[in-house]
This record gives structure tokens, sequence and C-alpha cells, in this order.
């Protein structure tokens, strides 16, 4: 099956998009990339950026693979990404919405 996405080309799912300032942010889960996260940017809703990485499970201990539904907030000077893996709830702590975003619990 071949996914033709009318936003971002690729095999792309469980889009968030998190707006910050004059800022677009899209966090999908990556169906290539289970053990990763990536964001795309635009300005206008209509271009976006390339994805670029912006959390690896590889920072979560208790994190192998498994990763989807990521959703991204701003509060108190960090931006925060909450998503499931191995069914659990994990949580990212970053100063930049483009990350990393790095085990907030350790």
């Amino acid at each position: 099956i071949v996914a033709h996405n009318p936003i971002i080309e690729g095999n792309w799912a469980d889009p968030y998009i998190f707006k910050d300032g004059l800022d677009f942010y899209l966090y999908p889960t990556g169906c290539d990339h289970e053990t990763q996260f990536y964001a795309f940017h635009s300005q206008d809703l209509s271009t976006w950026s390339v994805p670029q990485l912006v959390l690896d499970l590889r920072n979560f201990h208790w994190a192998k693979d498994q990763a989807w539904a990521p959703c991204v907030g701003f509060y108190d000077n960090f931006y925060w990404m909450y998503f499931s893996s191995n069914s659990r709830i994990g949580v990212g702590k970053s100063r930049s919405p483009f990350g990393p975003f790095e085990d907030a619990l350790g």
C-alpha cells in the first residue's frame, strides 16, 4: 500500500499540529520510524519543511519501539512532548519545538 498524503510526502500517521507564534509544527507518527519522532515546520500551512528528528527513543531507557501519537505543548518555558511507547505514556522536554526532546523524568 502506498500512501499519498496531500500535505507531506511519505508514510506518516496520527498528525498533531502545534502553533507557536506565527509558526506551525506538525508532529506525526512515522510509519517507518517506530523509534523516532520527526517534525515539519510551516509559516503558511501550505509549504512544509523537510522532516527534522526531534525525539529518539534511545534517550528513553524504558522505551524500545512502537512509538506513536505524539503531541506537544508549551508550559513554564519548555516544550513538552507526550507520546505512547510500549504501552506506556512518555514525556519529553526541550527548549525548542524542534527538540531534541529528552526524557523529562530521567
